[in-house]
């Protein structure tokens, strides 16, 4: 039937990313976005996926997302640090949690 779609809704996994500073310090006032890649799509067939995420980070410095497997964009900024820290990485299917280090550097006052 030329009316009939279907959607598709994927199975999300944990990714936490810790931000540090130099010395290994989380940095609590950092702001983490993950945007999520583009998941093959067939004619009349769609995946319903975030597209971009944002949050900030708890006392010890993480942020924690669900995604989809896939490619994602992360960047991460922090006031007093240097410029945006961005990244891509690759969550593979299987439901384990990917955890990713961040260390941002200092900027001199």
């Amino acid at each position: 039937d030329p009316r009939t779609v279907l959607c598709i809704a994927p199975r999300l996994h944990p990714l936490v990313i810790r931000v540090v500073d130099e010395r290994g310090t989380p940095v609590t006032a950092a702001a983490v976005e993950v945007e999520s890649g583009r998941l093959d799509a067939v004619q009349r067939e769609f995946v319903l996926e975030p597209r971009t995420t944002g949050s900030g980070v708890n006392d010890e410095g993480h942020a924690v997302f669900h995604v989809p497997a896939g490619t994602h964009e992360v960047s991460v900024q922090a006031e007093g640090h240097a410029a945006t820290y961005a990244l891509r990485l690759d969550v593979p299917p299987g439901g384990r949690t990917v955890r990713v280090a961040v260390r941002l550097a200092c900027v001199p006052p």
